[in-house]
């Protein structure tokens, strides 16, 4: 169960990142360039985590911390805007 969990979260954190992009880019007014360089800096704030992961998953376990890493998960996936059936703005 662990594994299936863990596979599911890896997929869906490598379709957030382009597909915020092409969210950011369409239905949004901020440039290309400025999302480009939001998005290199959240994901280089997020690099060193593994380490301190690691760390707490040989203190707790590692079935403690993938429960504890998904409740922020699932709040932000709840909060997310949902999209809409009007089209994006003219250019």
């Amino acid at each position: 169960m662990l594994v299936a969990a863990l596979t599911v979260d890896s997929i869906g954190n490598g379709l957030f990142a382009p597909l915020s992009l092409v969210y950011f880019v369409r239905l949004t007014d901020v440039p290309l360039p400025l999302v480009g360089v939001l998005l290199t800096a959240a994901n280089l704030v997020v690099l060193p985590l593994p380490v301190w992961a690691g760390t707490l998953a040989d203190r707790f376990g590692p079935r403690y911390l993938v429960v504890a890493a998904a409740a922020p998960a699932a709040a932000r996936v709840a909060t997310s805007p949902r999209p809409s059936t009007r089209s994006p703005p003219p250019r």
